[in-house]
């Protein structure tokens, strides 16, 4: 081995570790088969086996040792022994537990009238009324009737509330002394039976899109074929009918 490699070895290889010193020692005659690097990279040459053309297995100690059981794949009892042991055993748990299993005593099923008014020597006798009443026609007797001195003295303690004014909006300020009901005069000519409603809309028609010309500033929505009339028949001789949308 030459002085280089040796030199290469030692700068490759480095120091000993603290807790390899035991392995290190242990194969020091091993490192002189080659460069340290090579050593360190692919280990040292027959110490796991001899045989270097073998080749690895691809199963592990863990695989090799322990194996999921496998069975022969082919029936060792037949179908029908097979049932007839599973009958018996069902069959013989049965017996034994109905011989260790007591049975439930039936109960007895005895009514109150049977227990109590039906043994021997029991007499359904009416008893003798105490007093002479009838439940049919005397009153009964509540809490209240007999605190009956209690609720007239409270009622004689408390005073009647007054009875409440139940006057309406109407007979407050319509029906008083001097008020005469005169309708007020209208301000102008129209009729809300046959006018059109003003709204929005009909204020505004000049800025929607899409309507037709308007011939009459009261019904401004009303159809109007203008656009596919003759020009001769769309003259009106009376102007005054038409409207300017740029002065309203």
């Amino acid at each position: 081995m030459s002085s280089s490699q040796v030199e290469e070895g030692s700068r490759a290889g480095g120091g000993c570790l603290l807790g390899n010193w035991v392995e290190e020692r242990a194969t020091t005659s091993l490192d002189n088969t080659g460069p340290t690097s090579d050593i360190h990279k692919n280990g040292h040459r027959g110490i796991l086996t001899v045989d270097l053309s073998s080749k690895l297995h691809g199963v592990s100690t863990l695989k090799s040792a322990f194996t999921s059981p496998k069975g022969t794949r082919v029936r060792q009892k037949g179908l029908r022994s097979e049932l007839l042991e599973k009958h018996l055993i069902k069959s013989i748990s049965e017996q034994v537990h109905a011989e260790l299993t007591p049975k439930p005593s039936a109960p007895e099923l005895n009514s109150v009238t049977r227990t109590d008014y039906t043994v021997e020597g029991f007499q359904c006798v009416r008893p003798t009324p105490s007093t002479d009443r009838d439940y049919r026609t005397d009153e009964a007797i509540t809490f209240w009737r007999e605190n009956f001195d209690k609720i007239q003295v409270h009622a004689e303690l408390t005073p009647k509330p007054s009875a409440p004014e139940l006057n309406s909006v109407t007979r407050t300020d319509y029906t008083v002394e001097g008020f005469q009901c005169v309708r007020p005069t209208p301000s102008t000519d129209r009729d809300y039976r046959t006018d059109e409603a003003i709204t929005f809309w009909r204020e505004n028609f000049d800025k929607i899109q899409g309507v037709t010309a308007v011939r009459n500033r009261d019904a401004p929505f009303k159809k109007n074929a203008s656009f596919t009339a003759p020009i001769n028949e769309c003259l009106d001789p009376n102007p005054e009918n038409y409207i300017d949308i740029e002065e309203v």
